[in-house]
């Protein structure tokens, strides 16, 4: 028979009664693509809640059912009902083939557990249990006769092209177990020890002296064979013979009824009649002792073999025990991890996760389980193979040799050769799944690979909800923080409340007490007018004294100038001396120089000495002491007209009150700066006699002292350009300042204050005279960069900035005198360093050139901003506003280095010049270098500082040039805004704020008194309402508390969970790497078996060629030569030799048994230890358990003890001997009958169903 197709070799439709994997009938309700997942799949119902969802999946509805009434499976994964009585029909046929691959597996395993695994085995969605037809393990197959190799003709029941036909089974399995039941339990190993039925010794019977003589001569007569379970057939007959039911069933497979198949049998009786009347008669096909020997030889290593492979299945079978216990730790994990997932938001996609997960973990173990199947049919079918292969090569030489049975050997060879080929092409259909296998295991661990990470995704999802949960949770602690603080404000306000009734009670007492003061103030104003003619008076006598005083103070004055023009005559003095000591060291060098060589005489003539009128010098400084004095009275003056005029606006009792102070100095001191700074600007341009163009040719001509001088003052004077500038930008963001920002204006007070005095520093160098080139600026550059800070910070305040053409013009100014400062220290650089190299001397005329550049577009964009009113009543552009603080700081950046740097290149000069030495090109450079570190003015390491510079100037060049451009084409005028009107000042604003302020004060005192006759009325209602509200605010208080135990007790919860599911699912990943790696250890220790199985196999093909060689040598006695004696002593021998032989079987299977127990207890070692329930109870069953093992054990060694007492010992008598072997064989008995009880007791104990029972319990619990 045919075997039936796939489950999937038909089209689905909707409203089949079909079985899902587990054998669970449902109705098909979808069938299709579904949006969730790829493939063709079908949605079932069934008819009790064992299904997973309604038809919605992913809030897409397919179909619809009750819930958990309808589940989603692939179409590899249902079976119609006629597929079912196919299989069941198929499981009650015989097959026509006489040579099938697993009828004579089926003969040479006998009634081991192996065949009836692997029936069971076959890999199933869910775990199929066996169907009530089959025995138990150790029943059914107990007493049934083993029949020999290649005479069984017959397919095994149950089987269609050697593939076994199991039905589904109706209970439905446990969903959240799903791999604790796919195979049958395996037996142990000492159950398995004893299987294998040989032949017994007490069936070689001892034949008859007599009988060979009484044969005659000619007689081919041979020794009785071993019973056989079926006759051998002709090669032209290779049909089977009639089996009946009883013989089935005791081959372990199912029974076959007659009388079901009448036509079937009617043949097999006219092939049996035939094969009867054609049989050669029993002479001929009878074998020789030899024969029988060499076929009983290799039963006995073909019963190795088994018992080997069977130890190997036990192994198989361990391994499917620990791989079903981590299965049940992942699957107890997983459900501890849906439940911890199921309180997030994402429970819906965790539980969609989920789903998926088990369904590939399920096709996964599936798949693995198909594996195991195909690579243990493999393995058998190998071993078939080679035993057939030997057999026939056995044939073939005996064949060839010419021995007995020709018609026999010629069959068995034919059927040999076609089993060979048939093996073959099972071995490559196998090959062919197992590929397919490993595909689809491939597919499989990429989809949970997937899954994993999807997994991984939705715990970083989860993470980022328990962090905003976590946020959430700050939010409700800070609303109760309000919460609270509103509880406070509350009390506050009833405390206030009652503090306000009592000083209104004060008030009234102290309105009576002002009463009576009002009484004495009218006495005390007498007194008062009295003391103030009294005060007239002495104010008089005071002003009288004052004058007096004025007077003194003014002779103190004329007194402390006369002194500190005499400390100023003396320092000039002393510096002109100094001076003239160095002139005069100088001329005395020069004079050596002239006398120590003849030809320059008329050089080396001393310059004509310096008269200095120290008389009209120390007129000059005094004048100019005095026209700075004189100034700055004027400045002074002016300033106290501002203040007088800025504290007129407040009232005396406000202005005290307020301390405006700080608001009338910040509003005074930057007009008070710019007046000072015009000063010293006009002085330092008289002082130094200041040229209106500086050119090389110019600096040239000038001394040494003269250019220190002309640099000095063009840097000082840029400097107070700076200053000035960014001091009308303070005063200008003070005048337009809003009253709020103004009202913080008083900070800056100290920082004015602080630059003030720094500008007076300068001031009173000047007035004393003491002003002169090496004078520091440090005042003015750190002055300047305050001063710009400052206007940062009232820009960040919101004052407005200065936008009017103004302050254009003056960063022009600022811009030329740069140009001038740079221009000016380039020709004296120029002037002085004429030695310095050609690149020193293209920089400075490069510094020169673009000055100059800078000097001629500063005059064309200053040129309209003088001359057009139009373009003067027009505000800046914002992109002119923006560039206008980088450009000054660029300008002063680079006239600031260079200042720098021309004092230090003087001041190395002169220490060269002392040293008879002169400066060189790379030490200038260096100069500058060091300059510029220290200063820190430009930081790029891949331009020099020159070059840097010359970069500075060539960018705001570029600037210019486009705002020139820009005016130019009217494009500032064009649509721009006009300057805005100057607003009303601030501190005006201030002062009448304050006196708003003060007459609305005055205003609420009237309403106050308005008011309190209401907040009497008022007092008595809110002393009625306070009990009211303390009894609300007492169950406000039990009901937060209850709220806040709630919420900490939901927290608790929340956390509990969180950390539940991080345990939950560390453990998961631990298990899965455990998995994993015991896995890969399992897998290495089949790979052992199975080579040590590999090994047997060729030494049973060496033991079988060297009985052949034996059997087949020339000098062999045949039956007719050797006597009676002989021959029944050789039988008696070849059965003794059986019996060590199943000794030595014996002892092997005790050695791998042993090796199992040592691989199991590294399996112990190596796997993570079962954690038992707290609750565990004592399991009654499995002490029994263990008990009929010991017992068990102890009756396979005592049945070894007996083999090696009555082992074969030739030298005892021959009484002896039997003696022994009546002994062994009534102990057989007797341990077969105790075996079997034991068995069948353990069988009940733990048989599948008790399991499945067990494990409902248990997933109860």
């Amino acid at each position: 028979m045919t075997d039936p197709g796939p489950p999937d070799s038909r089209e689905w439709k909707v409203g089949d009664h079909v079985f899902d994997a587990q054998g669970v009938p449902a109705v098909i309700a979808y069938v299709g693509e579904p949006a969730f997942a790829t493939g063709k799949w079908v949605g079932l119902i069934f008819d009790h809640a064992c299904g997973k969802n309604n038809g919605t999946v992913k809030d897409v509805k397919y179909f619809e059912c009750k819930e958990n009434h309808g589940r989603f499976v692939k179409e590899n994964q249902v079976f119609a009902t006629f597929d079912n009585d196919r299989r069941g029909s198929s499981a009650t046929s015989l097959s026509g083939s006489t040579t099938s691959l697993h009828s004579i597996a089926d003969s040479t395993k006998g009634d081991t557990t192996i065949p009836v695994t692997k029936k069971l085995a076959r890999p199933s969605l869910g775990g199929i249990k066996p169907p009530s037809s089959l025995p138990p393990p150790g029943k059914g197959t107990a007493g049934a006769p083993r029949p020999s190799l290649g005479t069984s003709g017959l397919a095994k029941p149950g089987t269609s092209s050697g593939r076994p036909s199991i039905a589904p089974v109706q209970a439905k399995p446990k969903l959240g177990s799903v791999t604790e039941s796919k195979l049958i339990p395996a037996k142990p190993v000492t159950e398995t020890l004893i299987k294998p039925q040989l032949a017994p010794v007490s069936e070689f019977k001892v034949p008859d002296q007599k009988a060979p003589a009484a044969a005659g001569e000619g007689s081919q007569e041979r020794p009785a064979p071993i019973p056989l379970s079926e006759p051998f057939r002709s090669p032209d007959k290779p049909k089977p013979a009639d089996v009946t039911g009883a013989q089935v069933k005791a081959g372990g497979g199912e029974q076959v009824d007659d009388e079901a198949f009448p036509e079937r049998r009617d043949s097999l009786k006219s092939e049996g009649d035939s094969v009867a009347a054609t049989a050669v008669p029993p002479m001929k096909i009878q074998e020789s002792a030899e024969h029988a020997k060499l076929r009983r030889d290799q039963e006995v290593e073909i019963t190795k073999l088994r018992l080997h492979v069977e130890q190997l299945e036990l192994n198989k079978a361990a391994i499917s025990d620990s791989n079903r216990t981590l299965q049940k730790e992942l699957d107890t994990v997983r459900r501890a991890l849906q439940d911890a997932q199921d309180v997030g938001d994402s429970a819906d996609e965790v539980a969609e996760l989920r789903d998926s997960v088990e369904m590939l973990a399920i096709d996964k173990e599936m798949a693995e389980e198909q594996r195991d199947q195909l690579k243990a049919e493999v393995d058998d079918l190998r071993m078939k193979l080679e035993e057939t292969t030997v057999e026939l090569e056995s044939l073939q030489h005996e064949v060839k040799a010419g021995g007995h049975g020709e018609a026999s050997s010629n069959f068995r060879v034919n059927e040999l050769q076609s089993l060979l080929e048939k093996s073959k092409e099972g071995l490559r259909i196998l090959h062919g799944r197992l590929a397919e296998e490993k595909m689809s295991t491939q597919k499989l661990e990429k989809d949970f690979k997937t899954l994993t990470e999807r997994n991984e995704d939705l715990t970083k999802k989860v993470d980022k909800l328990q962090a905003e949960r976590e946020q959430t949770n700050e939010v409700l602690a800070d609303l109760r923080e309000q919460v609270d603080a509103a509880l406070g404000s509350e009390e506050m306000v009833e405390r206030l409340i009652e503090q306000k009734l009592d000083l209104e009670d004060r008030l009234r007492d102290a309105r009576e007490e002002v009463d009576h003061y009002d009484e004495i103030s009218s006495t005390n104003n007498e007194i008062i007018e009295l003391n103030n003619q009294e005060i007239r008076q002495l104010r008089e006598e005071g002003d009288m004294a004052r004058s007096e005083v004025g007077q003194l103070k003014l002779r103190i004055q004329d007194l402390q100038q006369n002194l500190t023009d005499s400390t100023v005559t003396i320092h000039k003095f002393r510096d002109h001396t100094r001076q003239l000591q160095k002139e005069n060291a100088g001329l005395r060098e020069q004079l050596q120089q002239a006398s120590a060589s003849s030809s320059a005489t008329a050089e080396a003539a001393p310059a004509a000495p310096v008269t200095i009128d120290f008389r009209l010098k120390l007129l000059d400084e005094k004048a100019i002491a005095e026209r700075v004095s004189h100034r700055m009275l004027d400045i002074h003056g002016k300033m106290l007209e501002k203040k007088l005029g800025y504290v007129t606006l407040f009232m005396p009792d406000l202005y005290a009150a307020n301390r405006e102070e700080a608001f009338v100095q910040i509003c005074v001191i930057p007009e008070q700066i710019g007046l000072k700074l015009g000063l010293i600007g006009e002085e330092i341009a008289q002082k130094f006699d200041l040229p209106a163009v500086v050119t090389p040719q110019t600096m040239e001509k000038l001394p040494v002292k003269r250019q220190d001088e002309v640099t000095y003052g063009l840097a000082f004077a840029f400097l107070l350009k700076v200053v000035e500038l960014w001091d009308r930008d303070i005063d200008h963001a003070i005048r337009f300042a809003s009253p709020d920002a103004f009202s913080v204006l008083n900070e800056l007070e100290g920082q004015l204050q602080r630059q003030d005095e720094s500008i007076q520093y300068y001031v009173d160098l000047l007035r004393q005279s003491r002003l002169d080139e090496v004078t520091s600026l440090e005042y003015l550059e750190t002055s300047a960069a305050q001063l710009m800070a400052m206007v940062a910070r009232l820009a960040a305040l919101g004052c407005e900035q200065r936008t009017r053409m103004e302050k254009l013009k003056d960063v022009m100014d600022v811009f030329t005198a740069g140009a001038r400062v740079v221009s000016a220290v380039s020709s004296g650089l120029k002037a002085g360093l004429k030695e310095s190299g050609p690149e020193m001397t293209k920089w400075l005329v490069d510094f020169i050139r673009k000055s100059d550049e800078i000097l001629d577009i500063a005059r064309k964009i200053r040129r309209p901003l003088d001359t057009d009113n139009e373009l003067r009543a027009v505000m800046l552009p914002d992109h002119v506003q923006s560039q206008l603080r980088t450009l000054v700081e660029g300008i002063q950046r680079v006239a600031t280095l260079c200042f720098t740097w021309y004092r230090a290149v003087g001041h190395q000069s002169s220490l060269q010049v002392a040293e008879k030495g002169s400066l060189d090109g790379n030490s200038v450079k260096a100069l500058l270098n060091a300059e510029n570190d220290r200063g820190n003015f430009y930081k790029s390491v891949a331009a020099s500082p020159q070059l840097s510079m010359l970069t500075a100037l060539e960018e705001e060049l570029g600037v210019l040039r486009q705002f020139s451009k820009e005016i130019e084409d009217g494009q500032w005028t064009r649509g721009a805004s006009k300057a805005p009107e100057m607003p009303k000042h601030p501190l005006r604003l201030r002062a009448e704020m304050l006196k708003k302020s003060l007459a609305d004060a005055e205003d609420l005192k009237s309403k106050i008194v308005a008011k309190d006759e209401e907040i009497l009325e008022i007092r008595k209602n809110l002393r009625a309402k306070l009990e009211e509200v303390s009894e609300l605010q007492l169950r406000r208080n039990l009901t937060e508390k209850k709220r806040d135990t709630a919420s900490k007790t939901e927290d608790e919860k929340n956390f509990r969970l969180v950390s539940q599911n991080k345990e939950l699912t560390d453990r998961l990943t631990k298990l899965q790497n455990d998995y994993d790696s015991e896995s890969s250890h399992l897998r290495s220790q089949v790979e052992l078996l199975e080579s040590e199985k590999r090994q047997m196999e060729e030494k049973l093909k060496q033991t079988s060629k060297r009985f052949l060689s034996v059997d087949m040598s020339p000098g062999k006695p045949t039956g007719k030569t050797s006597s009676g004696a002989v021959g029944a002593g050789d039988q008696y021998v070849d059965g003794q030799v059986d019996v060590l032989r199943q000794v030595v079987a014996s002892l092997r299977a005790e050695i791998v048994a042993v090796k199992c127990e040592q691989v199991r207890r590294d399996l112990e070692e190596k796997l993570p230890p079962l954690r038992p329930p707290a609750t565990a109870k004592r399991d009654a069953t499995a002490e029994r358990v263990g008990k009929l093992r010991r017992q068990e054990r102890a009756l396979e060694m005592e049945r070894v003890v007996m083999l090696a007492k009555t082992a074969l010992d030739l030298t005892k008598p021959e009484e002896e001997r039997e003696k022994l072997m009546r002994e062994r064989k009534n102990f057989d008995a007797e341990f077969h009958l105790k075996m079997r009880k034991i068995q069948t007791e353990i069988s009940e104990l733990t048989g599948p169903g008790r399991n499945f029972f067990q494990d409902i319990v248990a997933a109860g619990q």
